[in-house]
């Protein structure tokens, strides 16, 4: 099984996927893209940001309000996830 999860963005729409399940969450509309991943930490991301007028900001994801408000279960959807990919890299 592949333990690497995918993250992207669509416009200001974020995308997390893994295990056949693709989470979409709300992102600034000031965003160009995600560039590279810093940590993964348990649903934890630190990420390089890219936004218009501003460039490149390290940015912060926790992901478990976002799966606590999808009800799903934080520990079995993310205890495999070894690392996380920026989609497309």
């Amino acid at each position: 099984m592949n333990n690497t999860a995918l993250l992207g963005n669509v416009g200001d729409v974020a995308v997390f996927e893994y295990g056949g399940r693709c989470i979409r969450f709300k992102v600034s509309k000031a965003l160009k893209s995600f560039k590279k991943v810093l940590l993964w930490d348990d649903g934890y991301i630190e990420v390089i940001a890219d936004y218009d007028k501003m460039g490149e900001l390290e940015e912060y994801i926790d992901l478990t309000p976002i799966l606590e408000n999808l009800y799903m279960d934080k520990d079995s959807f993310l205890k495999d996830i070894e690392e996380v990919k920026i989609k497309n890299e």
